[in-house]
């Protein structure tokens, strides 16, 4: 199954779920989500088309560097665990700091001239 097919779904449910539980709320309450949920069905819907009329399968998972994506999961974790000791501003900053810094080490631009 095509990847981008995989995404539209999970988005399509995913929209769908937070709209039914945002009707649970006032009406002053409820219209952000519902907008945002209609939104995302909306855009979930075209990639659905598009994976219809553009079936190739992506080759995603051969670039993943795991290693990257292990560091990225335990630092959610410790993230999570250190918010309510430390604070969100604190522990945010230095969580967005690092992982623009890993994200971006050893992968060097050229300008061009």
């Amino acid at each position: 199954m095509n990847t981008e097919r995989i995404a539209a779904i999970f988005s399509i449910v995913l929209a769908g779920s937070t709209y039914y539980m945002a009707t649970g709320y006032s009406n002053l309450s409820s219209f952000f989500p519902k907008v945002i949920s209609i939104l995302i069905i909306i855009l979930s819907t075209m990639l659905l088309i598009k994976s219809f009329r553009k079936p190739e399968a992506s080759e995603w998972h051969k670039e993943i560097e795991y290693k990257y994506l292990i560091m990225l999961i335990v630092g959610i974790v410790v993230y999570v665990i250190v918010i309510p000791v430390v604070g969100f501003v604190s522990t945010s900053i230095v969580f967005i700091s690092l992982y623009s810094w890993l994200l971006s080490h050893n992968k060097t631009q050229k300008l061009p001239p």
